[in-house]
């Protein structure tokens, strides 16, 4: 996680919020460095990428880039950009479910895309 973090830093040193921090998009080499990838959501100083392609829920103008179970809270429920904090946000998600072994906020989460514009279609009614 070390590497993890001084990666983060690297990037915010750099005016670069990843947006979509989570242990997927953190890689091992093989002398077991970390080395943190993915940069489709990122943003440089405010500016949005030109590759956003996944993760993207959008409603009524809003749009909601990310991993739900990652995000910081404030980016679920508005248009708001990711910020610096939201990436830390993300990193104390990944230690927490380090420690307890677990997914983050399962149950929460299931109820929450039940509810809204995130809610699932129900095929079988259709």
């Amino acid at each position: 996680m070390l590497g993890t973090a001084l990666g983060m830093n690297q990037l915010h040193a750099a005016n670069i919020v990843h947006g979509d921090l989570k242990p997927q998009n953190v890689l091992i080499s093989r002398d077991y460095t970390a080395k943190v990838t993915d940069f489709g959501l990122a943003t440089l100083r405010g500016k949005t990428s030109s590759t956003v392609a996944s993760s993207i829920i959008s409603d009524d103008g809003s749009t909601v880039c990310g991993t739900a179970g990652y995000m910081a809270p404030e980016l679920l429920e508005s248009s708001n950009p990711p910020e610096y904090s939201s990436d830390v946000y993300s990193f104390g998600v990944m230690l927490n479910e380090i420690i307890q072994e677990e997914e983050p906020y399962t149950d929460q989460f299931r109820n929450f895309l039940g509810r809204g514009p995130f809610a699932a279609v129900n095929y079988a009614k259709l």
